[in-house]
């Protein structure tokens, strides 16, 4: 029908306007060399905060990121997403090693991922963690800024960032009843223990 060959002629005019070889370098050079610290943020001196992944360091020697860098949480979430869309890409471009190693890489969030972290009657969410094991932390009080493990929003909404994964999330979280009732109480009044909900719109994720 018309709207199917609307859309293939969209698809066929972005393929062949993009160059995605170019893309593509473009995309790894982001994914494995850490930008140049410059400025330095003064709310955040230990890595760039205005380019590139400055957290690479520990995402590639670790699978995950410590607390050495600021954000490391809501970095790790987003490393892993990032490193989705490069699998997807590679997968384009018929690059099977590179898509499957970018693959295994979008998986790092799990690394961050506490099954015993608790929250109203919720088990497992995304903490810090450094080489020795997981961070406690609070979900309904652990948002912060630039130099916190969370940047604006706490580890209730980060918790569902990597939905590239989301399978095996639900499997983490208990099985898709408990999902459903999860993100349900995001969106109770009061279930923060203040006046309003969890759930922000107006904030990063």
């Amino acid at each position: 029908n018309a709207d199917n060959i609307l859309a293939d002629a969209y698809v066929k005019g972005v393929r062949g306007s993009v160059n995605w070889e170019d893309g593509y370098k473009a995309m790894v050079k982001d994914a494995e060399v850490a930008p140049a610290n410059s400025p330095v943020d003064h709310m955040a001196p230990d890595s760039s905060t205005h380019e590139g992944r400055g957290a690479l360091p520990d995402w590639l020697s670790l699978g995950y990121i410590t607390p050495k860098y600021s954000r490391s949480v809501s970095r790790a979430v987003e490393y892993a997403v990032n490193d989705f869309s490069l699998y997807q890409v590679a997968s384009g471009l018929k690059k099977e090693q590179d898509a499957k190693k970018f693959l295994n890489r979008s998986r790092n969030w799990r690394n961050h991922w506490n099954p015993n972290q608790n929250s109203l009657g919720f088990s497992g969410f995304v903490v810090p963690r450094n080489t020795t094991g997981f961070i406690e932390t609070d979900p309904l009080k652990d948002s912060g800024y630039w130099g916190d493990p969370y940047y604006e929003a706490s580890s209730w909404a980060y918790s569902w960032a990597d939905v590239h994964d989301m399978q095996h999330l639900i499997k983490l979280m208990g099985g898709a009843e408990t999902v459903v009732n999860r993100l349900d109480t995001m969106f109770i009044e009061g279930a923060s223990g203040s006046s309003g909900i969890i759930f922000d719109a107006t904030n990063e994720p």
